[in-house]
């Protein structure tokens, strides 16, 4: 399901810069509405918009520890993958974050999978994985919240590491 919590309403085109969806208030009983059915029916992913919202988070939900964690996690109990919009996108960029710097953020709220488009991809996933060293030895991104992720990601993926087939 995408784009969370909600586009309806929006201001702008995240793909083209910075915009705000309705304000938190509106989002409760008309954006979310089909986010909270969805996630209560088994929904198994979500993908995070990179839309601000008002009154509520500073800046894109795609890189906000409330709106991921906070909301997605904490509140409605979502339990399944969660990706970001392109963190290559106009609402990212024009802010003035690289996508290694987005991607750490986005990791950091809670995010387990990000999108991005490059045309020179195996560059920017270098920048990216100097960037998540540099966080990790920081202290921004822990070894357990990259497990976490992994685990999202091979759970989708149907893939059980912890299976030995004797039962």
């Amino acid at each position: 399901a995408k784009h969370f919590p909600g586009l309806g309403g929006a201001s702008g085109n995240t793909d083209d810069g910075p915009a705000t969806t309705l304000p938190y208030s509106t989002l409760l009983s008309g954006g979310l509405v089909p986010f909270i059915a969805a996630i209560n029916a088994g929904l198994p992913a979500v993908m995070v918009s990179n839309a601000s919202v008002p009154g509520w988070a500073d800046g894109p939900a795609s890189l906000s520890l409330p709106a991921i964690e906070g909301l997605l996690v904490d509140q409605l109990h979502f339990q399944g993958l969660i990706l970001t919009d392109s963190l290559s996108a106009g609402a990212i960029a024009d802010l003035g974050i690289s996508v290694p710097q987005a991607t750490v953020d986005a990791i950091a709220a809670g995010a387990d999978m990000v999108m991005y488009t490059s045309s020179d991809p195996a560059s920017v996933m270098a920048s990216i994985e100097t960037a998540m060293d540099q966080a990790m030895a920081d202290g921004v991104v822990s070894q357990a919240r990259l497990i976490d992720a992994v685990s999202h990601v091979l759970t989708a993926k149907g893939v059980n590491l912890c299976s030995s087939g004797t039962g």
